[in-house]
Formats: structure tokens, sequence, C-alpha cells
């Protein structure tokens, strides 16, 4: 597949849950600053876990998120990509 990432910039934060198979998930800011996983789609996301993280994510573990660029993410179903 290839480099996980690009260059685009990433950041190491604390996790705020276990995170399973954290690769590829779309990650938000709690209210103390520490990620946790996005199931709301009307929560504006920080970024993506990346590629090469390891496969379980404990919490209060540091996490590497993808904040900006293009990257690879997992969908939860079927999703409008817009015009």
């Amino acid at each position: 597949m290839g480099s996980s990432i690009s260059l685009s910039p990433t950041v190491s934060l604390n996790s705020a849950e276990d995170i399973p198979k954290a690769a590829g998930r779309v990650v938000r800011f709690d209210s103390e600053g520490n990620v946790t996983l996005c199931k709301d789609p009307k929560v504006t996301a920080v970024g993506i876990v990346i590629l090469n993280s390891q496969d379980d994510v404990k919490a209060k573990d540091s996490v590497t998120v993808q904040i900006a660029g293009r990257g690879i993410a997992l969908a939860g179903g079927a999703f409008d990509c817009g015009s």
C-alpha cells in the first residue's frame, strides 16, 4: 500500500479511552483535550489515527493523529462525497 501517511502534519495526543483497531479511525477532542472516537457526524473531527499505529490503543496512551492533508480513514457506512 506504500507509505501509511503522506507528508501531512501529525501530532501525538493522549487517548481518553481504549480504541480497538485504532489505525484509520477518526478522532475528536474531548472536554479535557484528549482524543476519543468521533462517533457523531455533527461533531468536528481533529484527525485520523495514522495507519502504522499499534492495533489497540489503551486509555491514556499516546496516539499519533494526522491533522491535515489527505489520509486513509475507515468508514462506518455509506456516505456521499459531495460535489
